[in-house]
């Protein structure tokens, strides 16, 4: 059983498996805001290598996408077709085989 008692306002006494442990009230807050800060300084380090992080992925990820190679152009004109193609204006289809799934 954990009982906090303040004696005097000055102190803080535990009694914590029967050990007496005094503690002055002025070093329990010191240590409680030394360890309200050193959550914050926690947070703010994680959050700063999660940033750092997600900025060395860009960076593989543009040195990939850097070594794809380029696609062909869009036109390559020694296999165009003569610019009088199609000659006939008509489609012949054969053997077509139409099937509808629903």
């Amino acid at each position: 059983m954990l009982m906090l008692t303040a004696e005097a306002s000055r102190y803080l006494t535990f009694d914590y498996c029967q050990t007496n442990m005094t503690v002055h009230t002025g070093i329990a807050g010191l240590a409680v805001t030394y360890a309200l800060n050193l959550n914050s300084q926690l947070a703010s380090i994680i959050w700063n290598i999660c940033n750092t992080e997600n900025k060395m992925i860009s960076v593989e990820r543009i040195m990939q996408y850097s070594r794809i190679p380029s696609e062909a152009p869009l036109v390559v004109d020694h296999y165009r077709p003569p610019n009088s193609w199609p000659e006939a204006g008509t489609i012949n289809i054969r053997s077509l085989e139409v099937c509808v799934i629903l």
